[in-house]
């Protein structure tokens, strides 16, 4: 096998707080990440000659050494000591600054990738260590489904039960860059007394109502009182017949979360009005992982 086509997913945060600021400028953060089905794809192949080749749909996402795909080939390449031509075609639905992740998950689906096209020579705990160096969210693409984690959101505290959930993701046509959003959206934040512990008991317990209840994003009140349009419409939302919603990462994409695909369409077609809008499901890790030839099994070396 000389090439592999594969999708890398998006990701929303059912919950996300931030706990403090670390010694080297990043933050802790506590949250639950969850992969959907809206995607990038991408077509890894082995070349003749050595060398990293990177081509996007989207020109203005960088196809050198600073594109987080390119960065995960070279450190495979690297750490496995394989001298092959590599090139990555991506291509991009998932909005760049959309805190939909979208970039750190073209990195760990090109990790994947190369993996099972030079027949696993790394095991799941080194992938692991390699994607931390890459980005903070990075750690998770390599797992998917519903996964706590900690720190940067690089640790992983508990692999819960993946919630069968339809999603809206609405982008309103403007970035937010990660640095802006702990710059500015944090000044508004109140330290609110939340509780992880209900959403994950609601997810454990297949509880779909209080999963829309609980969801939280520290960013949100920060993001919404700059952006008092995207509130208007949030709003609009929440009286329809989602079970709840936030904002994607720290901005700018939107999403909201049904029980039903037919619950969704009315939203939908109103969305349309105002930007790019696309649904999706909920993407558990057997069903991710299974494209890799990877098992869920595997994982547990993970939380160690």
């Amino acid at each position: 096998m000389n090439s592999l086509e594969i999708k890398s997913y998006a990701k929303i945060n059912l919950f996300l707080d931030i706990v403090g600021k670390r010694e080297d400028g990043y933050h802790n953060i506590l949250t639950i990440f969850q992969m959907i089905s809206f995607h990038d794809n991408i077509k890894i192949s082995i070349k003749n000659g050595k060398g990293i080749k990177v081509i996007t749909s989207n020109k203005n996402i960088p196809d050198d050494d600073r594109n987080l795909a390119y960065k995960a080939a070279l450190y495979f390449l690297i750490e496995t000591k394989i001298y092959k031509g590599i090139e990555i075609r991506i291509k991009k639905n998932i909005p760049t600054g959309g805190g939909l992740g979208g970039g750190s998950s073209n990195a760990s689906a090109t990790l994947l990738g190369l993996n099972k096209l030079f027949k696993k020579p790394l095991d799941i705990k080194r992938l692991k260590e390699i994607s931390e160096k890459i980005g903070s969210d990075c750690p998770f693409f390599l797992v998917g489904g519903t996964v706590l984690a900690e720190e940067k959101g690089n640790k992983f505290k508990e692999f819960l039960p993946t919630p069968k959930l339809y999603i809206l993701v609405f982008y309103p046509g403007f970035e937010v860059k990660t640095e802006y959003a702990y710059k500015n959206f944090l000044n508004h934040l109140t330290k609110k007394n939340i509780d992880v512990s209900l959403i994950i008991n609601a997810i454990k317990g297949k509880r779909d109502i209080e999963i829309g209840k609980y969801l939280y994003n520290a960013f949100e009140d920060g993001y919404f009182k700059e952006h008092k349009d995207i509130y208007q419409l949030f709003n609009i939302l929440k009286n329809g017949k989602c079970l709840g919603g936030g904002v994607a990462g720290s901005g700018s994409c939107i999403y909201t979360i049904y029980r039903k695909k037919g619950d969704l369409l009315e939203d939908f077609n109103y969305l349309k009005n105002y930007g790019d809008v696309w649904i999706a499901r909920t993407v558990s890790s057997s069903e991710y992982l299974k494209t890799f030839n990877l098992l869920e099994d595997e994982l547990c070396r993970l939380l160690k």
